[in-house]
């Protein structure tokens, strides 16, 4: 279990973003000028992408390992989230969207399958309950850091400091990979 609890903690900043970023997504997107309606169109086209990639991503993830997609899908959230920073335009929003939305179907789908690998079966619902802890809080104190930071700094410096997080969430994965890999290549 150690070894999933530093998982979870590379994990956090995810899970945080993702309170930073619903907070303040629908107030950012209005400033382009849009209507309501075009609001929620963006979220439900990352909620689009993930329900048509998810079947393939799953297959993908069984076949070719979970680290390197949860390794993707953390690498894209770095980039979806660059992308809102320096959104010029709503074309901009909508295409970070849709790489945000693929992002989150490929990271659930592999944090799942990893913690099924990594847990015997009889503790699995402890496992997963931590991995649900984590996500609440992210979620506890992610919307207000969101609020927080976008009303001193500005919504693009929020959201920029998220993309500085999802990447660091990216190197602990790495390197949490890596020394892993290393450590079970000299324990065989």
């Amino acid at each position: 279990m150690k070894k999933l609890y530093l998982f979870y903690i590379a994990f956090f900043p995810i899970m945080f973003c993702s309170g930073i970023i619903h907070s303040i997504f629908a107030l950012y997107i209005e400033e382009f000028g849009v209507v309501k309606t075009e609001i929620g169109l963006v979220f439900t086209i990352g909620s689009l992408v993930g329900a048509i990639f998810s079947p393939f991503i799953g297959k993908l993830v069984d076949r070719k390992g979970k680290i390197p997609f949860i390794l993707l899908s953390s690498f894209s959230f770095f980039i979806a989230f660059m992308g809102y920073s320096l959104a010029k335009n709503f074309s901009s929003i909508i295409l970070s969207q849709i790489i945000e939305g693929a992002a989150w179907a490929t990271f659930t789908i592999s944090a799942s399958a990893l913690i099924a690998d990594m847990v015997p079966a009889e503790k699995r619902g402890y496992a997963y309950a931590i991995y649900n802890q984590f996500w609440y809080f992210g979620w506890i104190i992610g919307p207000v850091s969101g609020g927080f930071l976008s009303e001193k700094f500005g919504f693009r410096i929020a959201l920029l400091i998220g993309a500085g997080l999802n990447f660091i969430s990216f190197i602990g994965i790495f390197l949490l990979h890596f020394l892993f890999s290393k450590k079970n290549r000299a324990d065989s």
